[in-house]
């Protein structure tokens, strides 16, 4: 080999992400059970929570709900979609719960927690992380393919 210079054309379209244009037999995330979930927002879906002027994380809650005839567990997932100007592919992960066992008709209300760490993404000028103003999107599903639940918040400059 004369040329040790490699190309990294994918970028960060890598893993479940540089699939999620192509068809998959089980996607990203993708579980079996016995029973359904329905996904539906929270009456307090939404929330911030300041702990100083540098660090204030995204409350998103969720009520998942067993809609099956069997008792079950559901793991809900949530991916991130930042603004264009963060020019990052999505979705991605961004965190994921488990419900207790649910009995059928029942429901539980999942929370997740966006911080800086979650919504910060890296920028080659600074040279380090910074968070882009804009629209977020934050989806929730059973997969990366079987979402559910959209909520949009917009973070300031």
């Amino acid at each position: 080999m004369t040329n040790r210079n490699a190309r990294y054309v994918e970028q960060l379209a890598v893993g479940y992400r540089g699939y999620s244009d192509k068809p998959v037999a089980f996607p990203f995330g993708h579980g079996l059970s016995y029973t359904k979930f329905e996904y539906t927002i929270a009456s307090a879906p939404f929330s911030r929570r300041s702990h100083n002027h540098n660090n204030t994380n995204i409350i998103i809650r969720i009520e998942v709900k067993n809609i099956g005839p069997v008792a079950g567990a559901e793991v809900a997932q949530l991916y991130l979609t930042w603004p264009k100007s963060a020019q990052e592919p999505t979705p991605a992960l961004r965190g994921f719960q488990k419900t207790s066992v649910l009995s059928p008709g029942s429901l539980e209300v999942v929370e997740f927690e966006l911080g800086n760490d979650e919504i910060r993404v890296w920028d080659l000028v600074t040279n380090g992380f910074v968070q882009k103003p804009g629209v977020y999107t934050a989806s929730v599903g059973a997969s990366s393919r079987d979402i559910r639940v959209v909520h949009n918040f917009t973070m300031p400059a």
